[in-house]
C-alpha cells in the first residue's frame, strides 16, 4: 500500500466523494435537493431521498483495495 493510500481521506471516511447538501442557499428558495456519496467499509453509499449502497473492491480515488485493507 502506498503512502497516499494509507492517508487517503476518501476511503478512510474523512471526506465525501460528493457532497452537495451543504451549499448556502437563500431560505426562501424552497426545498433543497442534494446528494452525498461516501465510502463506508467496502460500501459505496449514495444518499439522496433514498439511500443506495453498492459493494466495491477499490477506492475510486486512490485505488486501495477495500476487501482486506484498512
Amino acid at each position: 500500500m502506498t503512502n497516499s493510500q494509507n492517508y487517503c481521506p476518501y476511503c478512510h471516511g474523512q471526506v465525501d466523494l460528493i457532497n452537495t447538501l451543504h451549499h448556502e442557499y437563500p431560505h426562501d428558495a424552497g426545498p433543497q435537493l442534494g446528494q452525498v456519496v461516501h465510502i463506508e467499509d467496502r460500501n459505496l453509499v449514495v444518499e439522496e431521498e433514498t439511500t443506495e449502497i453498492k459493494k466495491i473492491n477499490y477506492c475510486p480515488m486512490c485505488g486501495r483495495r477495500l476487501d482486506n485493507a484498512n
